[in-house]
């Protein structure tokens, strides 16, 4: 191999490594986790006068592109514009898809009319918040219906999370992309 054809391999290999920088930079984004809203799964800016542990708030790693090309599935974690601001932005977990009607009653979550499974939330049904008050917003949520392109959201941090509880279901378009990791975290994120 000569001079030439050596610093021809390096040049493709070095625009190869760009272009996928590029297209990494295009569909990933790390946000720092604004609230408290997703504890115990992700830890954000905890406030002072909150009784829960002063975590530093984690960043997380999100994939921008997944809204516009994948299915939003039950469960997800997502990053959104919130409704009310749509300069600030939130994070919160996929509960309910279009079509489905949504409500609470004594601090369960039904899907048309079946409970939901929230295996992801193991401490929140513990002593985790025994700090907190309960919020009334928690005990009672009147049916939603979702149309077409509506999600029903909610923070794991029921207690405390501002979410379709009180905005409502949010549009698809709200959707800024799923956290795929929390950052300098081992293990699996959620779930």
């Amino acid at each position: 191999m000569n001079i030439h054809q050596r610093q021809s391999w390096l040049f493709r290999i070095l625009i190869t490594a760009i272009i996928g920088i590029l297209f990494f930079c295009a569909w990933y984004h790390v946000y720092t986790v604004p609230a408290p809203s997703m504890e115990p799964t992700i830890h954000g800016l905890t406030p002072v006068n909150d009784n829960l542990p002063p975590y530093r708030s984690e960043r997380v790693l999100v994939n921008t592109f997944y809204p516009n090309m994948t299915t939003i599935h039950r469960g997800d974690i997502i990053v959104l514009h919130v409704p009310v601001n749509d300069t600030e932005y939130d994070i919160d977990r996929i509960i309910g898809l279009p079509g489905e009607i949504v409500h609470c009653t004594n601090n369960n979550i039904y899907i048309n009319n079946a409970l939901l499974n929230e295996q992801y939330l193991p401490l929140a049904r513990s002593n985790y918040f025994r700090g907190s008050a309960p919020n009334t917003l928690l005990q009672t949520i009147s049916s939603v219906t979702l149309h077409r392109g509506e999600f029903f959201v909610m923070g794991d941090n029921r207690y405390t999370a501002q979410d379709s509880r009180i905005w409502g279901a949010i549009h698809r378009r709200a959707i800024i992309g799923k956290v795929i990791r929390v950052i300098g975290r081992r293990g699996k994120l959620y779930q």
